[in-house]
């Protein structure tokens, strides 16, 4: 017989990934510091000519 408590795809996890997906507030607030991130990082780039 399986055990159920053991095969659920609904047992709390304590992961980042399943949190970020349990917390969608903080998985925006993470991606939108990754964009200005990299907005910023992009324009400090020195072009050599």
């Amino acid at each position: 017989m399986v055990d159920v408590a053991k095969t659920s795809y609904a047992v709390e996890r304590d992961d980042p990934v399943s949190w970020f997906a349990r917390n969608s507030v903080a998985a925006n607030l993470v991606m939108l510091a990754l964009l200005i991130g990299g907005a910023f990082a992009a324009l400090q780039i020195r072009q050599e000519v």
